[in-house]
């Protein structure tokens, strides 16, 4: 199974879309499938924050031989700084943006897990 470092904005539209108004809108609430607990974000961009460090950390489970961050895809702890602060971003703009389409949210979702 392959892993890859989503993009900033791909990751901000995840974590905004639990947010907006709509159907989407779970005001934060998130279930572990994993530890089978409820977990309470406050903010879309605290989210986001989230799912990047998963995804950093997933990359560097997959790829552990490849860089000492994200299996390599981030070269410094600088820039994974700037990757961090992009998906915060990015999740910021996606709240007061215009919704993903259902059917391509459900496929970032479906990418990302």
């Amino acid at each position: 199974m392959s892993c890859y470092l989503m993009n900033e904005k791909e990751i901000g539209e995840i974590a905004a879309a639990n947010f907006v108004l709509g159907i989407y809108n779970s005001k934060g609430s998130f279930y572990n499938g994993v530890t089978k607990e409820l977990v309470q974000y406050e903010s879309a961009e605290e989210a986001a924050v989230a799912l990047a460090l998963q995804n950093i950390a997933s990359c560097q489970a997959r790829y552990p031989n490849h860089g000492e961050i994200a299996g390599g895809f981030l070269e410094s702890a600088e820039e994974e700084k700037a990757y961090l602060a992009g998906c915060l971003t990015a999740a910021r703009k996606a709240v007061y943006g215009f919704p993903m389409k259902p059917m391509k949210l459900y496929g970032l979702v479906k990418t990302f897990t």
